[in-house]
């Protein structure tokens, strides 16, 4: 299960980067939600895909938004 660990860990960089106001966190949380969907598939967990594909979805739409105000 290192995808999981790795996952995690890009989610928590990501979440530490955005309170430091670093756009770059949407990135980190992308790449993580992208580890949780591989695990999703080789685990064939439908439901740990969806959540995660509309969670990633909703990270690029926010970092594509915040790069108005960079």
């Amino acid at each position: 299960m290192p995808f999981g660990w790795l996952g995690n860990a890009l989610i928590i960089a990501g979440h530490w980067r955005l309170g430091a106001r670093s756009r770059v966190g949407f990135l980190l949380g992308i790449a993580g939600g992208c580890c949780w969907i591989v695990e999703g598939v080789r685990i064939v967990k439908p439901d740990l895909i969806f959540i995660e594909c509309v969670l990633a979805s909703i990270a690029l739409r926010n970092f594509l938004k915040w790069g108005k105000y960079d």
